[in-house]
C-alpha cells in the first residue's frame, strides 16, 4: 500500500519533440510532475503550452510517426510507461488510467449506442463478465452520473444526447473500471456555465467515491480554483510555477501566473480596458535562449540575464516551485498591467435613449420542421425562436446570453438572413430584413457583418491574411487595386504587422486569426457587427486582447455590436445591455449593471451563481456534493423554465409569464415572481 504522501503517478524530466530532426518543435521541455491518490492536480496555460501533449504522453497516445520523447520517464505502479510493452499498455489504458477528452461528440462513436460503448469499455478489461452483467453495470454507471431512465438511454446514440449528457457518458466510461488516475483534458471548455458546474460537481463526487487521482487540464483559471488542490502553470512547454492552488492564486511568484490571473474579466464591475499580456507565446520551433516569457514580461525590463539564461525550476519552500530569475518582483506586474479602471455603465435602454435604434427586432419567430421521414414518424415543429423582441442602439453593445439551445445563434442567423424567419420583423435602416431578398439583401449585408466563434473554420486556409480581407471587396465588386491600401491599413489597425500579411491562417495563433476575421468583417465599413461566441475559444490573455480591440474599434468607428455568448464574465466587460434567452424566449432584459447586480429571473440567477470564482476558499466541499439528474426538460405549457425552477408554483404550470417592466427601472423580466433581486454569486 502506498502512503498518502507517495506519488501515484510521476513524470520525471519529460521532453517531447515533433517534426523534422533538423528543426524540431519542442512541445514539452523537461517537465516534472506528480499526483497523489485522492488529489486533483490542475495544469493550466495558454494553447500551445504543452498541457495536452504532456497528458497524452502518459497513455502513449501521441502519433508515433510525429512525436519523439527525447528524455524522461513516466512512472506508474513501479513501471516506466514509456517502456511498457503493447499488451501491458492496453491493460493500463482505461483500467488503471483513464482519460476524459474535451469534445465528447468526437470521442464517442456515432455508429454505436451509448450502451454498446460502455459495455465494450467494461468487457475489454474483464473478459469473464457476461454481456448481460456488463449491461447491468453500464446502467448503474450512467445512473451514477445523473442520467435517468438508464435502460432506455443505453439503447440511444450519442446524437440523441445533449453536450452535457454526452460528457456525463464519457465520465461514466472513464470510471467504469475504477481507475487509479483520471486525466480530464479540458472536459468543460465547450459547455455552458450551468452544465459546467454540474460536471465539476460530478467529478468531485467521482473522486470522493473512487479515491482516484485526477489530472485536470484547462486554460480556465476559475475552474482550477474550484477543483484542484495543487496547480502547475505551463508556458512554452515548460512548468514555470507550481504549488498549492490557494497559495499560487493568492501570491503568484512567476510574472506569467500573475498576468494570467489579472487577465480574468471581472464580474462585479465593467473595466475601461481589460488587463492583457502583450504579444503571443513563442514559436516552439524557435524558442529564445533565455527565458521563454521574457519578450512579454514586465519584470524582465531589459535585464540581460533574462535574455541569455533559461531560469531553472527552483524549490522556494512550502512545496512551491518557480522558474524565474526575479520571482520576488511580481508586484511589477500589477503596476504595469493596471491599465484598466472603472467605467460607468452606458445608458442603453429604450426608455433612456431618445434616438431610433440601429436594429429593431419585433416578435421574431422561427420554427423548424423535423421528422417526417420513412423511419422517423410524423413531422413535427420545434419552436427555436419564440416572440423575441429587442433594440440595439448606435455605438452600443447588446449581448444575448443563455445556454446552448436557447435560441441565441438562431436569432443571429435570422438577423443575417442565413435562416428565413417564420414570423416577426427585423428593421434595419428603414428596411424589414425579414422581407428583403436578392440585391437588396446583398446590399444590407455590407452594413451587417458577422464574426464567428472558430476563426480557423471560418477563414479559407488557402488564402493569405491580405487575400482574406480583400475578398469581401471583390465579392461586392468594389475592389480597386490601384486605390488606397485600405486592406493594409485595416490589418495594421487590428495589430498585424506587414511581415504577417502574406501568411496563411495556419501560421497564426487563435487570437491573431480572430483579428483577421475582425478585419475581414470591417473592410466593407459596416454599421453593425454580429459576434457569435467570437472570443469563447480563446485563452484568457488572448481573449483580453481581442476584447480591448473590439472596444477600441467601437469607440473609433461608432460600431454597433450584437454580442452572443454563454460566458457571462466576458459579457459583463463588453455589453451595455443584456438579454437573457431560455427556450427561444427572452426571459430578462436590461442595462448590464442592473441585470448583473439585481437579477430577477431564476434562470438568470442560476447562470450567475454557476460562474466559478477564483476564491479557492469558496469551492463547494466534496462531502456536500450530490449527483443531480441531468436536467434538460423544457415545459410545453406555462413557464418553460418551471421544471428546473426552485420557486415554481401552481400558476407557473398553467400561465406563461408575460414580459413586464420593473417599476422605476429599464429592466424587464418574464416571471410571475420576478420582483425580488439577488446579488451576483448568491446561491
Amino acid at each position: 500500500m502506498r502512503s498518502a504522501d507517495e506519488a501515484l503517478l510521476r513524470i520525471d524530466g519529460l521532453s517531447i519533440e515533433f517534426g523534422a530532426l533538423e528543426s524540431p518543435v519542442k512541445a514539452v521541455n523537461n517537465v516534472t510532475l506528480e499526483v497523489r491518490r485522492g488529489e486533483t492536480l490542475g495544469i493550466i496555460g495558454e494553447s500551445g503550452s504543452g498541457k495536452s501533449v504532456t497528458a497524452m504522453s502518459i497513455l502513449r497516445l501521441l502519433p508515433k510517426d510525429q512525436a519523439r520523447v527525447t528524455q524522461g520517464r513516466i512512472w506508474f505502479d513501479g513501471n516506466d510507461l514509456l517502456e511498457a510493452e503493447p499488451g501491458q499498455l492496453r491493460r493500463v489504458r482505461g483500467k488503471d488510467i483513464s482519460i476524459i477528452f474535451q469534445d465528447p461528440a468526437t470521442s464517442l462513436h456515432p455508429s454505436f449506442t451509448i450502451g454498446a460503448q460502455l459495455i465494450e469499455a467494461i468487457r475489454v478489461h474483464d473478459g469473464r463478465i457476461s454481456k448481460a452483467d456488463a449491461r447491468t453495470r453500464a446502467a448503474e454507471l450512467i445512473t451514477s452520473v445523473g442520467i435517468a431512465h438508464a435502460d432506455e438511454r443505453l439503447d440511444q446514440y450519442p446524437h440523441q444526447f445533449s453536450g452535457g449528457m454526452r460528457q456525463r457518458c464519457m465520465i461514466a466510461m472513464a470510471i467504469a473500471n475504477q481507475p487509479s488516475v483520471v486525466i480530464a483534458d479540458e472536459p468543460t471548455t465547450a459547455l455552458d456555465v450551468t452544465i459546467q458546474a454540474e460536471i465539476l460537481s460530478l467529478l468531485r463526487v467521482v473522486q470522493r467515491e473512487t479515491h482516484s487521482a485526477v489530472i485536470f487540464i484547462t486554460h480556465d483559471l476559475r475552474v482550477v480554483a474550484q477543483v484542484a488542490e495543487r496547480v502547475a502553470v505551463m508556458y512554452a512547454g515548460s512548468i514555470v510555477e507550481s504549488g498549492k492552488v490557494d497559495e499560487v492564486f493568492e501570491n503568484p511568484q512567476h510574472p506569467y501566473t500573475s498576468a494570467l490571473l489579472r487577465s480574468l474579466p471581472a464580474l462585479d464591475h465593467r473595466a475601461e480596458r481589460q488587463v492583457s499580456i502583450q504579444g503571443s507565446p513563442p514559436n516552439p520551433s524557435d524558442l529564445p535562449p533565455g527565458c521563454s516569457f521574457e519578450p512579454r514580461c514586465d519584470v524582465a525590463d531589459g535585464r540581460s540575464v533574462c535574455t541569455t539564461d533559461r531560469p531553472p525550476l527552483q524549490d522556494i519552500g512550502g512545496g512551491r516551485t518557480v522558474a524565474c530569475h526575479f520571482s520576488g518582483e511580481t508586484e511589477a506586474v500589477a503596476v504595469n498591467l493596471s491599465r484598466h479602471s472603472m467605467q460607468p455603465q452606458a445608458i442603453a435602454a429604450a426608455a433612456q435613449v431618445d434616438i431610433e435604434p440601429v436594429l429593431r427586432v419585433e416578435n421574431l419567430d422561427k420554427r423548424f420542421a423535423i421528422g417526417g421521414g420513412l423511419f422517423t414518424g410524423a413531422k413535427r415543429e420545434v419552436h427555436a425562436v419564440n416572440g423575441v423582441s429587442f433594440d440595439v442602439y448606435k455605438g452600443k453593445t447588446l449581448a444575448l446570453v443563455g445556454e446552448s439551445g436557447s435560441g441565441k445563434s438562431t436569432t443571429a442567423r435570422l438577423i443575417l438572413r442565413l435562416h428565413d424567419p417564420s414570423g416577426g420583423r427585423i428593421l434595419f435602416g428603414g428596411l424589414d430584413l425579414a422581407k428583403s431578398n436578392g440585391r437588396q439583401l446583398r446590399d444590407i449585408r455590407r452594413e451587417i457583418q458577422v464574426i464567428f466563434q472558430d476563426p480557423f473554420g471560418s477563414l479559407n486556409p488557402r488564402l493569405t491574411a491580405r487575400e482574406l480581407v480583400t475578398e469581401p471587396l471583390k465579392i461586392q465588386g468594389i475592389f480597386d487595386p490601384n486605390g488606397p491600401d485600405h486592406v493594409g491599413e485595416l490589418l495594421s489597425r487590428v495589430g498585424l504587422s506587414p511581415s504577417q500579411w502574406d501568411r496563411q491562417p495556419a501560421a497564426f495563433s487563435g487570437g491573431q486569426r480572430q483579428r483577421i476575421a475582425i478585419a475581414r468583417a470591417l473592410i466593407l465599413e459596416p454599421r453593425m457587427l454580429v459576434l457569435d461566441e467570437a472570443v469563447s475559444a480563446l485563452d484568457v490573455s488572448i481573449q483580453a486582447q481581442v476584447l480591448n480591440l473590439l472596444a477600441d474599434l467601437q469607440d473609433e468607428l461608432g460600431l454597433t455590436y450584437l454580442f452572443i455568448s454563454h460566458d457571462l464574465a466576458v459579457v459583463r466587460q463588453l455589453a451595455d445591455s443584456v438579454a437573457v434567452m431560455f427556450a427561444g424566449r427572452i426571459v430578462e432584459q436590461g442595462v448590464a449593471a442592473d441585470v448583473y447586480g439585481s437579477a430577477r429571473h431564476p434562470y438568470t440567477k442560476a447562470l450567475l451563481a454557476a460562474i466559478p470564482g477564483t476564491d479557492t476558499q469558496r469551492r463547494a466541499p466534496g462531502d456536500d456534493v450530490e449527483v443531480t439528474e441531468a436536467r434538460i426538460d423544457i415545459a410545453e405549457h406555462g413557464c418553460a423554465y418551471r421544471l428546473r425552477c426552485p420557486i415554481a408554483q401552481d400558476v407557473c404550470a398553467t400561465d406563461s409569464p408575460s414580459f413586464a417592466r420593473i417599476e422605476g427601472t429599464a429592466h424587464d423580466v418574464a416571471c410571475h415572481f420576478g420582483a425580488v433581486p439577488v446579488e451576483v454569486g448568491a446561491p
